[in-house]
């Protein structure tokens, strides 16, 4: 575990093959894989939650995120997370490495239409991911060597994942049903542009140069898709990271500004104000008062 001033990165590293799994209950979140689970703390690996009974909730990236029974959360590589209660739960917990997972459906849930990858289950598509992280967890506590042993437990692994992202494609899908399959490519593609760009592009114009697009078009199509422009798409990225800054290290807001791309600290404290609801200051406030 990497520890500093800022967000604590836990990373897999006692575990060789890749692969955590464990039967939660309510006494897991008080071990856990790792030792911060009520602390905010990001990973360097994905985390799966199946709850079959019971509740649990979370913290993902500053929105509450809570479970009832018959869902999954997945938690992505670099989200910040904390649990924030729990109370007589089953199911299902599972870490593993990125590295394992097929790229193009990582790709694929990468591009799906939310941040947060968390969904009601029917009773159907709780018992085959259960079965299934039941055969991984009966062959990750196999100690037997075998020369195949690695691309069994990492095959399983694909299932789930797989499993986890057909379900999701099937949500876009009903989503996008009054959209052209051209809409929705733009408005995924553009979002991925947002995150890997926002603090060196400012302008939507720079998104659309990227494209191959013009700026209006790119707007209308976001505002088809999402309802939202393309610059509220750019500076909620940019709010999203600021607020990670102000709760998570010490630097001041005019370093932060810095930090996220803007000469002008003051041009930052408006956009924040605009888009938060709250200056970066009293911000910072709240959320420190909440930890105390």
């Amino acid at each position: 575990m990497k520890k500093g001033t800022g967000i604590q990165l836990v990373e897999m590293t006692e575990h060789a093959h890749g692969i955590a799994i464990a039967p939660m209950s309510s006494d897991y979140l008080d071990q856990g894989l790792d030792d911060q689970s009520s602390d905010a703390h990001r990973h360097d690996f994905y985390t799966l939650f199946i709850l079959d009974g019971g509740f649990l909730s979370f913290n993902v990236d500053f929105e509450p995120v809570s479970m009832e029974p018959l869902s999954l959360l997945l938690i992505n590589p670099g989200q910040i997370h904390h649990c924030t209660s729990y109370r007589d739960i089953s199911g299902w917990v599972m870490a593993f490495d990125a590295k394992l997972i097929d790229q193009k459906s990582r790709n694929e849930l990468g591009q799906a239409l939310r941040q947060i990858v968390t969904k009601r289950l029917n009773q159907d598509e709780t018992t085959v991911l259960s079965q299934l992280l039941a055969l991984l967890y009966q062959g990750s506590q196999n100690n037997t060597s075998g020369e195949f042993r690695m691309q069994y437990l990492q095959s399983l692994l694909n299932a789930v994942f797989y499993y986890i992202v057909n379900l999701f494609q099937s949500l876009d899908s009903e989503a996008a049903a009054s959209h052209s399959p051209r809409a929705i490519t733009i408005t995924r593609q553009f979002q991925q542009l947002v995150k890997e760009q926002c603090i060196t592009w400012k302008k939507p114009a720079q998104y659309a140069y990227q494209m191959n697009i013009s700026v209006s078009y790119l707007n209308d199509t976001l505002k088809t898709v999402t309802g939202l422009s393309s610059t509220h798409f750019i500076q909620q990225e940019i709010i999203y990271e600021a607020r990670r800054l102000l709760v998570y290290t010490n630097q001041s807001v005019k370093e932060i500004a810095a930090t996220l791309g803007y000469d002008d600290y003051k041009y930052f404290i408006r956009i924040f104000s605009k888009m938060a609801k709250t200056s970066p200051a009293k911000f910072r406030l709240s959320e420190k008062g909440n930890k105390a």
